[in-house]
């Protein structure tokens, strides 16, 4: 899954016209120290050039979110943030991961606020498991953790846009406060209607109600605006329908939050199976290449560049005799079996290769195998990931066995040459009219041919003997 399959799912959802209030739905990765390097540059060749996770510094996890829609400005100040980092979003995860359920933070302040009409914010994390794992412990869950999904949600937007009817009606002269958790102060205040809270609360004018969200208790409080706090005997009339109002807020509320849990969590089903889908895809499509692979008789090689480690398939150490467990996963496995008179041609190769000046990487040279002799292979490669400045980070390639193709070139060559040899000779017979002279000329091809020096030493037909260094 990339950037763009994420915004099509969330064009799908419509959660901006089902879930009033909601600023976006987001993707949070688990992701290990290992494989930070590596999670940020294929962020950025998504279409992300300066994704980056933050806060920086050196932590075993990582937990930044990857994918946020719509991708207006407030969302894309969130990309990298690792949620991770900040207690409140922490405590969040860490009950989603163990519980399985969708969980909602206490307040806090969204990464997406710019310091306009800024408001307290809230989170709801649902956990995204990996497909065939069990998770019917609580170590099982966190062994097969993916990432989370998350829906930000700024507090005034949400109520508003929940109860935006009852504020146009009965909102006029009754004001709703929420709280995170169980007590009333400014600290906690998640909404507030308009004016501030009263200090003395008259049992007809002041009425409060807790709802629970998976163990997040929330405190609803709602009084009458002391602008309008005439008392006569209407009041006492009135109580009664307070509380009725009171009541159906509740309820209304209360269904609007268990409404978006299940939402939530049907977002969650689906992201999983889609996830599962395309696990499984992933799955055929290597089965296919190994298959192809394997019926080529290549021998494969993936070298990570900053570790230093090589995978080297089953093929690539069968080809020289050797075991599975045979072969490590060190760079020097390859290297130290390379003929001593190829490697420093073989090394300016790779080297050029690495430093963008060929776009591939192809020598023919000699290794040794388990046996001690030597197989000629042709060996191809080239750069398949570098970081933003260029920097090689992965390099794949495969081995092809072609000794019996190059010993049969040099028998070619060989018999060429013996071919052209006896031709020379031939021709030699015919030009020749002395012994001496065709005995000359069958030296000389022999040189020629050959690849071989003589000296020639013989009488001449006064007696003296001559000498010709060939």
């Amino acid at each position: 899954m990339d950037h763009t399959d994420w915004k099509r799912y969330w064009s799908t959802l419509k959660l901006e016209q089902n879930l009033p209030g909601v600023q976006g739905f987001g993707l949070a990765l688990l992701v290990r120290s290992s494989q930070l390097n590596q999670h940020i540059a294929t962020i950025r060749q998504e279409g992300i050039p300066d994704y980056t996770v933050r806060p920086a510094g050196k932590r075993d996890l990582y937990t930044p979110i990857v994918y946020l829609e719509p991708s207006n400005d407030r969302n894309l100040r969130a990309l990298g943030y690792d949620v991770f980092s900040e207690p409140v979003r922490r405590a969040a995860l860490v009950t989603a991961r163990d519980t399985g359920q969708a969980t909602l933070t206490g307040k806090l302040a969204l990464v997406q606020e710019n310091g306009k009409d800024v408001q307290a914010g809230v989170i709801m994390y649902v956990p995204i498991y990996r497909r065939g794992l069990p998770t019917d412990t609580v170590s099982q869950r966190q062994h097969a953790l993916i990432g989370w999904t998350n829906s930000p949600y700024r507090m005034s937007d949400l109520i508003v846009g929940i109860l935006h009817d009852w504020q146009r009606q009965l909102g006029k002269d009754f004001n709703l406060f929420v709280y995170d958790g169980l007590h009333p102060t400014p600290s906690t205040l998640l909404f507030s209607g308009r004016a501030r809270m009263s200090t003395t609360n008259h049992p007809l004018l002041y009425q409060q109600r807790i709802i629970d969200f998976n163990g997040h208790r929330w405190l609803l409080v709602l009084q009458r605006d002391q602008g309008t706090d005439h008392l006569d005997y209407t009041i006492a009339r009135h109580a009664f329908i307070w509380g009725a109002v009171l009541s159906g807020l509740l309820a209304w509320l209360l269904w609007s939050l268990l409404n978006t849990r299940h939402r939530a969590n049907l977002i969650a089903q689906r992201l999983t199976q889609d996830i599962r889908q395309r696990e499984q895809l992933l799955k055929e499509s290597e089965a296919r290449w190994n298959f192809a692979l394997e019926g080529s008789g290549l021998g494969v090689w993936d070298w990570d560049i900053e570790t230093g480690t090589v995978f080297y398939s089953r093929r690539w150490k069968e080809m020289l005799g050797y075991t599975e467990q045979e072969i490590g996963n060190g760079l020097a496995e390859w290297e130290q079996r390379v003929h001593p008179d190829d490697l420093p041609q073989v090394r300016k190769q790779v080297q050029a290769c690495l430093d963008n000046q060929i776009p591939h990487y192809v020598s023919e040279h000699r290794l040794r195998s388990k046996q001690g002799s030597y197989k000629w292979l042709v060996d191809r490669g080239m750069v398949i990931l570098r970081d933003e400045a260029g920097k090689p980070l992965r390099m794949i390639g495969s081995h092809q066995d072609i000794t019996e193709q190059k010993y049969s070139l040099l028998r070619i060559q060989q018999l060429a040459k013996l071919y052209a040899a006896l031709s020379e000779c031939n021709a030699a017979i015919l030009r020749c009219t002395s012994e001496q002279q065709l005995f000359n000329r069958i030296c000389e091809v022999v040189v020629q041919f050959g690849g071989m020096k003589l000296a020639l030493d013989w009488p001449d037909r006064r007696g003296k003997r001559e000498h010709h260094p060939g």
